[in-house]
């Protein structure tokens, strides 16, 4: 399944209105990150590279744990997040945020189900048949 993670800001953020900006001006932009190990930032790391942008370049505002943490903190705050656009669509449809570009950064990624050999048994079966029938095409 493809995943594309996008640079988010709350649509009250003055920034917002801009809705492109330069890879270089995300120096200067207060962010939220996934906390150090986290795979999310690692993909968001290894994107920066051919820009000549580490990760340690970038203003923190503040690393969190969870996605989820961090879309709530970037609703009522002036920072912007990298995150999974499946993880925005509500918000996005509510209006609550906007998908500001990064211009010629693209950020994708891919997950996959593994299983054991032979017959998919009980929950993970049914898990997996939901994600692929009504969230990943």
């Amino acid at each position: 399944m493809k995943d594309e993670i996008v640079l988010v800001s709350g649509i009250k953020n003055p920034l917002a209105a801009k809705q492109s900006i330069k890879p270089a001006d995300l120096k200067k932009i207060p962010l939220l990150l996934r906390e150090p190990g986290s795979g999310t930032l690692e993909v968001i790391a290894n994107a920066l590279k051919p820009f000549g942008i580490k990760i340690s370049q970038l203003q923190h505002e503040m690393q969190l744990g969870s996605t989820e943490s961090m879309k709530r903190y970037l609703l009522h705050s002036g920072c912007m997040a990298f995150v999974s656009i499946y993880a925005v669509l509500k918000e996005l449809q509510q209006k609550e945020c906007c998908i500001i570009d990064v211009k010629g950064l693209d950020i994708e990624r891919y997950f996959y189900f593994i299983q054991l050999q032979g017959q998919p048994e009980g929950l993970p079966d049914l898990f997996m048949k939901f994600a692929l029938r009504y969230n990943f095409k």
